[in-house]
């Protein structure tokens, strides 16, 4: 039944949802470069599909955080959820690192970069180093969150967590 109900309710509106929240995202950002906008439509993204998904998310902990304060955001990524998760649960702006083949992707590239997401190259160190110099920029210049993965892709179950890079210590530094 939750198959049937994953093809015929869930996949469409994720679909339809992630269409129409990115054209807006995109006209949004025609008027809006400070990025705002974006987030706010991408957090509202967040929320649709986890709701269209029916997951519930619950975080603990987040009332110890000052809200006028930038964090650097760092989370595992186990899902293809996770970033819905955490747009939806994050009441802070904030931009995340994404690596760079992300960027090239038409629509979803255009968003990342308009909504001043970071890319992420991560076939050299210094290139690594040169991104992680930006966010710490956008903290201390911007006043706004970062969020990183400090695995520096998705990982599944079966393979455990991986090494963390050092980035998300180097910019909260």
């Amino acid at each position: 039944m939750s198959f049937l109900r994953s093809i015929l309710v869930s996949s469409p509106l994720i679909v339809l949802s992630t269409v129409v929240l990115g054209t807006l995202s995109i006209l949004a950002s025609l008027v809006d470069k400070s990025g705002r906008t974006q987030h706010r439509l991408a957090r509202l993204w967040g929320k649709i599909l986890l709701a269209v998904s029916f997951i519930r998310v619950r975080a603990e902990g987040l009332e110890k955080l000052d809200p006028s304060g930038t964090y650097v955001f760092v989370a595992n990524h186990g899902s293809l959820m996770d970033i819905p998760a955490l747009l939806k649960t994050l009441r802070y702006e904030f931009r995340f690192f994404a690596k760079k083949g992300l960027f090239k992707i038409p629509f979803l590239g255009t968003h990342l970069r308009r909504a001043g997401h970071l890319p992420v190259d991560r076939s050299s160190a210094r290139a690594s180093l040169k991104s992680m110099t930006e966010g710490a920029h956008i903290i201390a210049e911007k006043q706004i969150s970062v969020l990183l993965v400090p695995e520096g892709a998705r990982v599944s179950e079966e393979e455990g967590t991986r090494e963390y890079k050092e980035g998300a210590a180097y910019i909260a530094m």
